[in-house]
């Protein structure tokens, strides 16, 4: 594994090339995972270069719960568990939440087992207030076991509660043009 700065933050990745036969997998998860293109010296074309970048500093809110969604993304259950405090909560739909970092990552480990095509989807992430992030969007892969293309179709809400660059709550909520307003969401988002 290479390691290398990046320009723009400063931030120290480390870069591991992925071997060809999985490139497809890492490629579906492109748009939320930072990466970037080099050439290779056994390749005469560009070859795809997966970089880790779990930054030991404080992140904003948002680029937090990006970061989560990435790592659910990419079955990350470290990654995950980093950006968890150690009371996360995870709940879904008002079930009982889920207390603990432990207990959470066992159970995302265990999803990602089960269901390693799951993918979240973002379309529209807001910032209503400090420590609180909005995502509307849907799922691929899930247990729902649906074609990508109705699966697209079921919208819902996640509410990320923030605090010092962690997430304490992950929650999903059904979406409604009531909860988008409440949430500041657009309506047509």
């Amino acid at each position: 594994m290479a390691h290398a700065v990046d320009a723009m933050t400063g931030m120290t990745l480390a870069v591991t090339p992925v071997p060809r036969a999985e490139r497809a997998q890492w490629h579906r998860a492109w748009r939320w995972t930072r990466a970037v293109w080099q050439p290779r010296q056994s390749e005469h074309r560009l070859g795809f270069v997966y970089v880790d970048c779990m930054s030991s500093k404080r992140l904003p809110p948002v680029a937090a719960v990006i970061g989560f969604i990435d790592c659910i993304n990419r079955g990350d259950i470290d990654g995950l568990g980093k950006l968890m405090t150690d009371d996360h909560e995870l709940a879904v739909f008002g079930e009982e939440a889920l207390r603990g970092r432990a207990r959470n990552t066992q159970a995302w480990a265990g999803y990602a087992a089960g269901y390693p095509d799951y993918v979240i989807h973002p379309r529209s992430i807001v910032e209503p207030h400090d420590g609180c992030v909005v995502v509307l969007g849907h799922t691929t892969g899930s247990h729902l076991g649906l074609p990508d293309h109705e699966a697209r179709a079921l919208t819902v809400i996640w509410l990320a509660e923030v605090r010092d660059g962690r997430l304490c709550c992950w929650r999903l909520l059904e979406d409604t043009p009531e909860r988008r307003a409440e949430l500041g969401l657009t309506p047509a988002a």
